[in-house]
């Protein structure tokens, strides 16, 4: 994990996280909040298989493969948070989790393990045979 110090910013305002997982792929996240406020918020990027996708700020996704791009506008963005609160009703009512607690469990763990690595500048390994639930 790095981080750098911007201004007055906390350390962790500006950082890059890296996730190895088990399976040997690797995610990357850039949380950084000191750039330009008409640049798009977001970016998701996805690269394998030979292939790189881009998501701009949920209004574009812009697939490259095999030497040729196609780029998909959306009309409105979309978030997931009208899904997402369908979803928690429907889990209220059924009393079924549309996420597992383990998941859950693993998600919060990682976060709270982040920002320790930012303030050790140590590398942290989580296991989920740690996550006994």
């Amino acid at each position: 994990m790095n981080s750098t110090i911007a201004g007055d910013m906390p350390e962790q305002d500006n950082s890059f996280i890296t996730i190895k997982f088990s399976n040997n792929s690797t995610c990357v996240i850039a949380y950084l909040a000191d750039g330009e406020k008409k640049y798009s918020k977001e970016k998701i990027l996805i690269t394998g298989y030979r292939t790189n996708i881009e998501f701009d700020n949920f209004k574009t996704v812009t697939v490259f493969k095999d030497g040729k791009s196609s780029r998909k506008k959306f009309f409105s963005i979309d978030k997931g948070q009208k899904e997402e609160m369908s979803e928690f009703v429907n889990a209220v009512k059924t009393g079924k989790t549309p996420i597992s607690f383990k998941s859950l469990l693993l998600t919060t763990y990682t976060s709270i393990l982040a920002v320790e690595s930012l303030k050790t500048k140590m590398n942290i390994k989580i296991s989920l045979d740690e996550l006994k639930s």
